[in-house]
């Protein structure tokens, strides 16, 4: 996958840790995906919020990694796995909403729109039509292909 002198640079750790890291992880689906380059997107739509869905492991990657970095583009959450304002009012067990909002609290270091919705596309930050988006989420993907083209 061809990537340009500054992704180049990003994914040899020039402009830190955090960057470097997120382009390893692009350039590796880029190749396992056939993806002859990266695009521009306008904005990003992120799964993987719930516990339940991402455990120990990906609790510990963000932690780790919103204390050096920052979303660069608008970007919203998918729900997590409660409640963030009544987060006792459904008998959920103590270590699991310590857990939980664990993640909630990685994710608004890194600067997300504090979504927690499954449509990005209504209430929030809307990308103008023919941009590029990367919205991890089945409705958001129709959204962005059939309306904004």
């Amino acid at each position: 996958m061809y990537l340009n002198n500054y992704e180049e640079r990003a994914l040899e750790g020039e402009y830190g840790e955090a960057l470097e890291i997120a382009y390893r992880i692009l350039s590796s689906i880029g190749r396992l995906t056939g993806a002859s380059h990266l695009i521009k997107i306008s904005s990003a739509h992120v799964s993987g919020v719930s516990y339940s869905t991402i455990g120990d492991y990906g609790k510990d990657f963000l932690e780790n990694v919103s204390l050096k970095a920052r979303v660069s583009v608008p970007t919203t959450v998918n729900p997590a796995g409660l409640d963030a304002q009544n987060p006792y009012d459904f008998n959920l067990d103590n270590d699991y909403i310590s857990e939980q909002t664990k993640i909630i609290e990685a994710y608004k270091r890194l600067g997300v729109v504090e979504s927690f919705t499954c449509t990005p596309y209504e209430g929030f930050y809307l990308p103008p039509k023919g941009s590029h988006v990367s919205w991890a989420e089945s409705s958001a993907s129709i959204y962005a292909n059939s309306i904004l083209g």
